[in-house]
């Protein structure tokens, strides 16, 4: 029983509280530009869960000399139930951030902060008592609702699930070697998980990656559309390039508009042929395409865009305009400038 109540706390709360910091320093090196935007929240519910579960492991300690102090014990016993509600309320907050849906956590999370602030005024007799009162609602509420979207969030869920297993079964086997067998963590464990794959159907969720890559597919040319874009992680050193068929508008006029999707058939496919595996196709609009080059200068992106105009010329007769710029830390101001420079060549080849 020490080892449990004593020995594992006092080691994990630093553990904690240590992992919440260094999650704490990594929001404010993450740039606050709208991509990185999820990564930062996740990582600040992330921290502040952390931070909150070693809090709450300070319960556990012993002090001899403060231990028979009443003012001490009332102190550690509220700060205990507070962090409690703290932990389950950010721990549910990085699982809806994972799925940038924040339906629940939108609200609840200013709302438990506010209370557990005003709780921490009270008496520690009424602030416990309704702190401990609301814990059980609020865990038995948040599992009900993860293993009813299980189906919806899948594998984040079953790895949120699988965690809770291997630490119940860490936790089983300590109470074993301290002679004081403890089976409920487990048996609750292995029943959520079971709850969450059967919700989860293993079959419906396979069918839903599918239609979820799908989305992000054009049906027409078969390479990615803009949808792909928010999930595209950037470094220095790749490449955007911002791709237009010349004259199209007069084509589609002319030979209508079977001809011209065959146009964009040819130019997606030729572009395919020419990029590596770590690269992007992407149909930005009509006849407007993306690039997107890693490890690939202005050069090199300058001597790949040559071939697949080359490529494109011979199949189709027609020729395309681009615009190059090398990613400055902004996809979205790299397209810009690439659309920029796409035009100006544009204007260049009417003269």
């Amino acid at each position: 029983m020490n080892a449990i109540h004593t020995f594992l706390p006092m080691a994990l709360s630093p553990v904690f509280i240590t992992v919440g910091l260094f999650s704490l320093y990594t929001v404010v090196k993450i740039p606050s530009d709208g991509r990185k935007r999820r990564s930062k929240r996740l990582f600040l519910y992330f921290s502040l869960s952390q931070l909150s579960a070693g809090t709450f492991l300070l319960y556990y300690f012993t002090f001899p000399n403060l231990s028979d102090i009443d003012f001490y014990y009332e102190v550690i016993n509220k700060i205990a139930a507070l962090s409690a509600i703290l932990m389950f309320v950010f721990s549910y907050a990085v699982f809806e951030s994972t799925s940038e849906n924040l339906r629940i956590s939108r609200y609840i999370v200013p709302i438990t902060v506010s209370s557990v602030v005003f709780l921490s005024f009270l008496d520690y007799r009424y602030s416990v008592k309704i702190a401990t009162g609301f814990l059980p609602l609020i865990a038995a509420g948040m599992a009900v609702f993860l293993i009813l979207s299980s189906s919806k969030h899948g594998y984040n869920l079953f790895a949120l699930s699988m965690a809770m297993l291997v630490a119940s079964a860490v936790q089983y086997s300590i109470s074993l070697l301290t002679g004081t067998v403890v089976v409920l963590p487990i048996v609750i464990s292995i029943i959520v998980i079971t709850l969450v794959m059967v919700n989860m159907k293993i079959k419906d969720y396979i069918e839903y990656m599918r239609i979820a890559h799908s989305s992000k597919i054009d049906p027409l040319t078969g390479v990615y559309n803009r949808r792909i874009l928010g999930e595209i992680e950037l470094e220095k050193g790749d490449t955007v390039v911002f791709v237009d068929v010349n004259e199209f508008k007069i084509l589609n006029d002319m030979y209508g508009h079977d001809y011209g999707d065959e146009i964009l058939k040819i130019l997606s496919q030729t572009i395919l042929e020419n990029i590596k595996g770590k690269d992007y196709a992407v149909r930005y609009g009509g006849d407007e395409f993306l690039i997107i080059l890693r490890d690939c200068g202005r050069s090199c992106a300058e001597e790949i865009m040559k071939k697949i105009n080359g490529d494109f010329k011979e199949r189709s007769k027609t020729t395309i305009s681009y615009g190059i710029s090398e990613f400055d830390g902004d996809l979205y101001r790299s397209i810009k400038e690439a659309d920029k420079r796409m035009y100006e060549m544009k204007k260049l080849e009417a003269l």
